[in-house]
């Protein structure tokens, strides 16, 4: 994949540029189940108490992680969708789920590296550094009704965008197809299929999933730069035991 690809493609929806490509250079049917129980009146989780049940080396070994910054969440505000009515795709790409400035808790989460042989092309090389499927996963506590309303912006607009739609921010990047693709999960759940041109011969999937347990809303975007990604299901089922 020429560098150039990488740069315009990395943070794992948007404008793709900040999460996974930090991590990197440093070598992250129907909608689900809809049943509404704990939703209502919800208390906040604090944030240390979030920070507590994110996912770590010892529930996924083989992986790096790295802890969500100011300085990335920052970065991350500035990108939205030219339409409105996708701009919930998009604040859960770009960790403000239910339109909160950013998560309580987030990370990256990327497979280690394996390494190149000694006569690996440069391609080969860059592959190897970028590893496999980079997820970015947040934590989120809305009190009241909040979570269940935020699955529910976040369904409706996979509906009115599935055909597509721009983005916002230096490197605009177009999102040509949003699809639902049956994965469920958790109190209830929307899991969608983002499908982005790399170039004119390339093509890109994101994986989008938000899970609601309770008053706690999970968001995992799942992007590899090195291949075909992944389904985040895995991380998504060993997150919520963690959430209880």
């Amino acid at each position: 994949m020429p560098r150039t690809a990488v740069r315009r493609t990395t943070i794992v929806a948007a404008s793709l540029l900040s999460l996974a490509l930090t991590l990197s250079a440093c070598s992250d049917a129907d909608s689900g189940k809809q049943d509404k129980g704990g939703a209502q009146n919800a208390k906040e989780v604090p944030a240390a108490e979030l920070a507590k049940l994110m996912l770590t080396k010892e529930d996924v070994p083989g992986h790096r992680f790295k802890k969500a910054t100011e300085s990335d969440l920052e970065q991350a505000a500035d990108e939205g969708a030219k339409d409105a009515k996708c701009a919930p795709i998009v604040d859960a790409l770009m960790l403000r789920m239910g339109g909160k400035s950013a998560h309580e808790a987030a990370q990256t989460i990327s497979p280690e590296p394996k390494k190149p042989p000694k006569d690996a092309s440069p391609e080969e090389q860059m592959k190897a550094a970028l590893g496999g499927t980079t997820v970015q996963i947040g934590l989120v506590s809305l009190t009241g009704d909040g979570a269940a309303d935020a699955l529910g912006a976040l369904e409706k607009a996979g509906q009115d965008c599935a055909g597509g739609f721009g983005l916002k921010g230096k490197d605009a990047t177009q999102i040509k197809k949003v699809e639902k693709d049956g994965f469920s999960a958790g109190d209830e759940s929307v899991s969608l299929t983002l499908t982005s041109d790399l170039d004119e011969k390339t093509t890109m999937k994101t994986y989008l999933v938000a899970v609601r347990q309770g008053g706690v809303v999970a968001s995992f975007a799942a992007l590899s730069l090195a291949g075909e990604t992944q389904h985040p299901k895995a991380l998504v089922e060993k997150q919520l035991a963690k959430l209880g």
